[in-house]
């Protein structure tokens, strides 16, 4: 999510720094996010970076870099220390950096008058089961799910939905991922079951659900956008599928597509609507989809940038990536919004092979181009 000055706002003051300098500030600047200060610095902004107060894993903690910001905010997850601190900085945009920063960074928005999506819609967006109802009732196609606390209810559900699902917990939030078991029989669900809240058949309390969810036809898809006022641009659309039967267990491989054709055309209208629907306006998105027999459907929304360093791997491929975009929405919004219209074009290839568990993960891969750390990003300079 980004939060920049609204255009045609009347402003309290000049914003900027202390010294008249132009300030950005990142809520949970972690993961991909980590790239951001070096690219808002190339435009001339300096960054303040906002601790939300959510459990940060220490894989992430290791790579981030504190020395890239002016200052360093450390929150407990409400406003009350957190907005004294960014106002008398008088940021002139906002950037939710990591996944479960948005609630944090739309609410510093509302209170500061900046660019924002809607917090009335933040707990739907948060929350997969109530997206998914929320995308489906507005008319888009999302997985048959179910919440859940007793092993009877979940049986009778899967009874009638058979196959491929996947069981998970309720509590990961941000950057602590959600605990998600995979099942392909009744045998695997209930082992997973037991696994999650135990063999006792009725789990007291609301702590207890689950959440079981259909798996759509092997294979996914990644649309990563970003916006502003509403104005999407794709910046990347990535098919992503399990290895071979010969490669490790537990990495997924995905292959960069162009932006053109039957199903991303496809998948990019369903992807949008769901950012409409959702209310995201402002900011990078990063959807998640599955293509089945009827047409796409919605697998998951996130409002935060592409995770595992991919941002760099497009910028690599077709000039301009994620990151590069999402400065332009915050400190730009008239380079973006000349832009955003044009489809992005592949020059390189690019593919990537990774965990799909755990916070060991190895870099995606491109031909000439590796994500580790020692990376920079390209930088898209305004003209």
């Amino acid at each position: 999510m980004i939060c920049s000055a609204p255009r045609g706002a009347a402003a309290e003051g000049p914003r900027g720094g202390p010294a008249g300098e132009s300030v950005v500030v990142i809520v949970d600047g972690y993961g991909t996010a980590r790239h951001l200060p070096a690219l808002f610095d190339e435009r001339g902004h300096a960054c303040v970076h906002v601790r939300s107060g959510q459990e940060v894993p220490e894989h992430l903690l290791a790579r981030f870099r504190p020395e890239a910001y002016r200052e360093l905010i450390v929150g407990d997850g409400t406003l009350g220390r957190i907005l004294p601190a960014v106002a008398a900085h008088r940021p002139v945009a906002l950037v939710a950096g990591s996944p479960g920063a948005a609630g944090v960074a739309d609410a510093l928005a509302q209170a500061l008058r900046l660019r924002g999506n809607d917090t009335r819609l933040g707990d739907v967006r948060r929350d997969r089961y109530r997206m998914a109802d929320a995308l489906r009732t507005a008319g888009l196609r999302t997985p048959r799910q179910l919440l859940v606390s007793d092993l009877a209810g979940l049986l009778a559900w899967y009874a009638g939905v058979g196959g491929r699902v996947t069981l998970e917990s309720l509590g990961g939030t941000g950057c602590v991922p959600a605990r998600r078991i995979p099942c392909a029989t009744e045998h695997d669900l209930v082992a997973a079951f037991r696994g999650l809240v135990g063999a006792a058949p009725e789990p007291a309390g609301p702590a207890a659900a689950l959440l079981a969810r259909e798996c759509p036809p092997r294979g996914r898809y990644h649309v990563n956008t970003v916006s502003l006022d509403g104005t999407h641009h794709v910046c990347d659309i990535w098919q992503v599928r399990p290895p071979d039967r010969d490669a490790a267990p537990g990495l997924s491989r995905g292959v960069l597509l162009s932006r053109r054709g039957p199903e991303q055309d496809a998948l990019v209208l369903h992807t949008l609507a769901a950012l409409d629907i959702l209310g995201l306006r402002h900011g990078p998105a990063h959807t998640e989809l599955a293509l089945t027999p009827e047409g796409p459907c919605v697998l998951t929304v996130g409002a935060h940038l592409s995770g595992g360093d991919l941002p760099l791997l497009v910028a690599g491929a077709v000039g301009s990536g994620q990151l590069e975009w999402t400065v332009d929405a915050s400190v730009a919004p008239q380079r973006f919004f000349r832009r955003a219209a044009r489809d992005y074009r592949r020059t390189r290839s690019a593919a990537f092979v990774r965990a799909d568990e755990g916070p060991a993960r190895p870099p995606a891969r491109m031909s000439g181009c590796s994500s580790n750390s020692s990376v920079r990003p390209s930088s898209t300079r305004s003209t």
